[in-house]
């Protein structure tokens, strides 16, 4: 029985790893990596897997810092930056102060869009607590988007049991376990709770497991494990700024979802921007949408 139930646990994990993108990259933990001028972790990207790295947004030469206007008015503006690519159906947004937690930018903010690698964090949060993974794999599932981490890991969790137990934990009233258990890129997820779990990491977990989180996400290469360029979004948009994300991308007959999030300046900031695309559209068309999106943000820096 023993034996069967390993088999289960490696095919089962085999399985889920399908849906995303690609299969497991590097073994071992990427190394710290500088922000801008990050490097892949020794993966030599495909031009069939990667797209075109997006243009960095360049701030405006003296262009004063402090955006004045409304979180609506300024979540909006980050909404039509991404829609202006032309592809997007969807978008949701959020930005945090984490001294006050006061909303600084917010539109759809509860809208439900396909978790894709996001729900790692769900992931990486309930293993430390179970003691199911060493900090070196969690480095390396949340730096380097590793699937193959990831699958194990949900089977080990319980998959939709762990994200509902999360959800109760954190409060996340609009997150969702995906209708199929063995597709766990398929959890349903809002900007608004991704906030609340940005939040729940920095102010809830112990700190050697925050610094566990945090580090890997302020350590993401540029090439993830599967041979994606994973520094869309706010690494390209905001390239003066330091941070610290977790990215996402899935792709299926719903169509293309890109999402870029993460901790800026110091922790001084959460920036969740979520976002689905119509069936078709390429990877590079929506990753510079999700930048230009992020570059509307830098009024705030």
């Amino acid at each position: 029985m023993v034996a069967m139930a390993s088999v289960f646990v490696v095919c089962a994990a085999g399985l889920l790893s399908i849906h995303l993108l690609g299969g497991p990259g590097p073994a071992d933990p990427p190394a710290p990596t500088s922000q801008v001028a990050a490097t892949s972790a020794g993966l030599t990207p495909s031009a069939a897997d990667v797209p075109e790295p997006s243009s960095m947004v360049v701030p405006e030469p003296g262009k004063p810092k402090g955006d004045k206007r409304s979180p609506a008015e300024l979540g909006s503006a980050v909404a039509r930056a991404v829609r202006a690519g032309g592809s997007a159906s969807g978008v949701g947004v959020l930005v945090l102060d984490t001294g006050t937690w006061r909303e600084l930018a917010t539109s759809d903010a509860d809208r439900q869009f396909r978790s894709a690698s996001l729900v790692k964090l769900l992931i990486a949060i309930d293993a430390m607590q179970s003691g199911l993974s060493s900090n070196a794999e969690l480095r390396t599932m949340l730096a380097a988007s590793h699937d193959g981490i990831a699958s194990q890991l949900w089977v080990e969790t319980g998959g939709n049991a762990m994200v509902q137990r999360q959800a109760r934990k954190i409060g996340l009233s609009r997150t969702a376990p995906p209708l199929d258990p063995m597709h766990w890129g398929d959890t349903k997820v809002t900007a608004r709770d991704l906030g609340k779990v940005y939040r729940h990491v920095l102010t809830e977990l112990p700190k050697a497991q925050r610094e566990v989180i945090v580090g890997a996400l302020a350590a993401a290469p540029r090439v993830a494990a599967d041979g994606f360029d994973q520094h869309f979004g706010i690494p390209y948009g905001l390239p003066e700024v330091q941070w610290a994300v977790k990215q996402g991308w899935a792709q299926g007959r719903a169509g293309v979802d890109l999402h870029t999030s993460g901790l800026l300046a110091e922790r001084s900031k959460v920036v969740v921007l979520l976002s689905t695309h119509a069936p078709g559209t390429g990877y590079s068309r929506a990753a510079k949408s999700l930048t230009a999106g992020a570059g509307e943000l830098g009024g705030l820096f």
